[in-house]
């Protein structure tokens, strides 16, 4: 037999009972059906009804999960192949099994699915969530005396209520009303545990299924399913439904639970971008004639002359050539950056503005000169760059009574950037001070652009940015006809660059200590450093990178106005930082034609394109480095294994060459400036 299943009975009506039977009988595939009756007197059923069931009658109510671990060790005695657990109140169209049985049978890693469950009239009744935190017990049984506003809001988002209904997708946890299980799974994630009486069960057997195997959502079938929230109805449930609760969480953690965390921000992240997707395909079908916006002028707000320069020069004069008259803000100008500002065709601005400064007086005093700057310039938009001018310059320019707002969210810097230590800054208090300013400013904007996925899935989960005005670039693109294809000069020697803001979060460090290891191994292998210091809080002293320099480490030319002659020194090029927007450094390294080495976090993975073999490089340890076409991803702030990924190109120097040519094609294929600055100008309406 290759499916079983399993339905438990306490004083359920006999016609409600037999609508789950009929919907089985109908099935075109077999099915062995168990029913397991808890009640104090046999619920009277019409034995003729389906005579092929195996009707077990408990002496005692056992509780939900014991009740179907009678049928369930039945069915793995057996060798059944799957196991159905049914509430006695849900009941289904012919094909729904066997729809069902077809993707479990395509998918082997798939232990848990379940169809879209709808009310008897037809509504969704949202029984796909993320795995539950003490908070949405709380508000499930109390939600009388909470807001319905903030009911409605949690709900919206721990019942996926924006999931889309046009493909299935994996999520954290799926009700018990309706599971269509793997026996394999089963055997190696256990079954139900019999602690729990009545609720729970299902969480916490699904979450030791996710841990082995995908959970699958698949609602392009559904089933009714009467749902009586019996602990809302009745004290004895409501306690029932209390007490396993506490059960749950004592046993998976209250407060302290990284596993539900992470598998949380995994589904939320994926449901994100399936719906980012769904959205493209729409507007990409639609095929609507872009919007054009009566733009004439736009000030373009930085908070440094070099990044206006480097990040936004392309898209200065791709603007300028539209005949756009573009007002180039930073503050501090110097007369070397005024005067190349000015070659690019914009005006340089001087504002005030304490890059990394955290006085809010300060921030207040500087946004109020920022408003009158850009009430006397009056541009017909202003597009906002890193996080202080996209909160302040956002909040200006709606004073100001710009139209057209626009930002980019090209990282989310220092504070947001997982770290070690005990840093203020990073607790999540600020953060979420700085999520509501980031929420209120860009609330004004028309669009919002953002340099990866992973960036724009988190603003748009955590509700500060909505989809329909987000948009993803790949990164800030880089000038193909700037940084040409150059051939490796000397594959006898294999030389290491590393060029970036002298920032601890850059990955530096992990960049010296894994020198130190190579060097014992490998004397002549030789590792340059490009980069001078920074006001950041993350900054390295002077004296740290010396000290390495004096150690034999790393060669420290400091900053450099042209990287392009050491692109060409290098044999690969290496970005160990532990998060970014999309690396400016790393584009241009790879339209040079070099290899990368650099950490699987966001920002950084998006310029490694994985092998679809998904080889491994063999390492010792449980750190794995992952094998792309192009370069190597290695685990975050691991200088051991950052160490082993170059070992591995020294050791296979033979293939520098042929990755340096993938980082090339993958730059051409999507970093191109020309096609960023397309995309960005487009959604623009310019």
């Amino acid at each position: 037999m290759s499916i079983a299943a399993s339905i438990v009975l306490y004083k359920n009506e006999p016609g409600q009972v037999h609508f789950v039977l009929k919907s089985l009988a109908e099935s075109k595939v077999d099915v062995q059906v168990y029913i397991i009756d808890n009640s104090p007197q046999p619920v009277d059923l019409d034995p003729g009804f389906l005579p092929s069931a195996h009707y077990i009658k408990t002496k005692k109510n056992i509780g939900f999960g014991a009740a179907h671990n009678l049928a369930i060790e039945k069915s793995l005695d057996s060798g059944t192949k799957y196991h159905l657990v049914l509430n006695p109140d849900v009941y289904f169209s012919p094909g729904v099994i066997e729809e069902l049985h077809e993707y479990m049978e395509a998918h082997p890693d798939v232990g848990n699915i379940m169809p879209l469950v709808c009310y008897p009239d037809g509504n969704n009744q949202y029984l796909a969530k993320l795995l539950p935190t003490p908070g949405h017990l709380a508000i499930r049984l109390f939600h009388r005396f909470i807001p319905a506003s903030l009911v409605a809001k949690v709900n919206r988002k721990y019942e996926l209520q924006d999931l889309s209904l046009d493909r299935p997708v994996q999520v954290a946890a799926l009700s018990g009303c309706f599971m269509f299980l793997r026996c394999r799974a089963l055997r190696e994630a256990g079954l139900f545990d019999e602690r729990f009486f009545l609720y729970f069960e299902d969480f916490d057997l699904i979450r030791r299924i996710n841990s082995r195997y995908k959970v699958i959502y698949y609602p392009k079938v559904s089933i009714k399913h009467h749902f009586e929230r019996a602990s809302r109805k009745n004290l004895h449930a409501f306690l029932c439904h209390l007490a396993s609760g506490v059960k749950y969480f004592n046993k998976w953690g209250w407060r302290r639970d990284e596993q539900r965390k992470l598998i949380n921000q995994k589904v939320l992240k994926d449901i994100t971008r399936s719906r980012i997707e769904a959205v493209q395909d729409w507007k990409a079908r639609l095929k609507a004639k872009v919007h054009r916006n009566n733009i004439g002028s736009m000030a373009i707000i930085s908070n440094q002359a070099f990044a206006m320069i480097n990040f936004r020069g392309s898209l200065i004069r791709d603007l300028v050539q539209r005949g756009i008259r573009v007002y180039a803000l930073t503050p501090n100008y110097s007369q070397e950056f005024r005067e190349k500002i000015k070659r690019l065709g914009a005006e340089p601005v001087d504002y005030p503005l304490d890059r990394a400064g955290i006085n809010p007086f300060v921030d207040i005093i500087d946004m109020v000169r920022l408003t009158e700057i850009l009430a006397r310039l009056k541009p017909d938009a202003v597009l906002c760059n890193f996080i202080k001018p996209v909160i302040y310059g956002s909040w200006a320019a709606k004073k100001a009574g710009v139209p057209n707002i626009f930002s980019m969210i090209s990282g989310l810097g220092y504070m947001f950037t997982d770290s070690p230590g005990n840093d203020f800054l990073k607790k999540p208090f600020f953060k979420k001070i700085v999520c509501t300013m980031y929420k209120s400013a860009l609330s004004s904007n028309q669009k919002v652009f953002f340099h990866n996925p992973d960036d724009l899935a988190g603003f748009v989960n955590q509700d500060i940015v909505d989809l329909d005005k987000s948009v993803r670039t790949f990164g800030s693109g880089v000038d193909l006809n700037y940084f040409r294809m150059a051939p490796v000069v000397n594959h006898n020697e294999v030389v290491f660059l590393l060029a970036a803001r002298l920032l601890v979060e850059k990955g530096i460090k992990e960049y010296a200590q894994a020198a130190a290891i190579i060097r014992k191994k490998y004397p002549d292998a030789r590792f340059l450093l490009l980069g001078g210091t920074d006001i950041n809080p993350a900054g390295l002293q002077e004296e740290e990178v010396q000290n390495w320099v004096k150690k034999g480490l790393i060669e420290w030319p400091g900053q450099v106005d042209d990287v392009r002659p050491w692109l060409k020194k290098c044999s690969v090029y290496v970005l160990p930082s532990w998060r970014e927007g999309t690396p400016r450094s790393t584009l241009e390294a790879m339209a040079a034609g070099r290899p990368i080495i650099t950490t699987d976090v966001p920002g950084c993975r998006e310029t490694i394109l994985v092998d679809p073999q998904d080889k491994r490089v063999p390492v010792q340890g449980r750190n794995e480095i992952i094998f792309g076409k192009n370069g190597l991803m290695v685990p975050v702030r691991d200088p051991k294994s950052l160490a082993r990924a170059m070992e591995y190109l020294i050791k296979n120097r033979e293939i520098i060459p042929e990755m340096g040519r993938q980082s090339r094609l993958m730059a051409e294929d999507f970093y191109d400036v020309k096609k960023v600055n397309a995309v960005i100008l487009r959604e623009m309406g310019i």
